[in-house]
């Protein structure tokens, strides 16, 4: 392993240490993550991350325009939203949402 790679194994393991929920994956074609109930590590076979905590955001629904579509979600604040279009108009208060990842 790298030494990337070991700091990397090393503050999943601790985060298991401190109880947080760990998730894995194989690394020969797997893309479904599932949490960890046991703690035994492979890291040549499997990849490990620390499962995202819920956290929440503040949304605002746009009306874009499109008469056929619905409207569009905008995290107001957000540097990757940045200027809205001139058209769009809300349609709905600021709400507060959870989100996963």
């Amino acid at each position: 392993m790298t030494p990337e790679q070991l700091r990397e194994a090393a503050a999943v393991m601790i985060a298991a240490a401190e109880g947080k929920q760990i998730e894995f994956k194989s690394k020969f074609g797997g893309n479904q993550w599932s949490l960890l109930n046991v703690a035994e590590w492979d890291f040549s076979a499997w990849e490990y991350r620390i499962k995202a905590e819920p956290r929440k955001v503040k949304v605002r629904l746009y009306d874009d325009g499109d008469k056929t579509g619905p409207v569009v979600f905008i995290v107001p604040n957000d540097p990757i939203v940045g200027d809205l279009h001139p058209d769009w108009r809300p349609v709905s208060d600021i709400v507060e949402i959870e989100v996963k990842e």
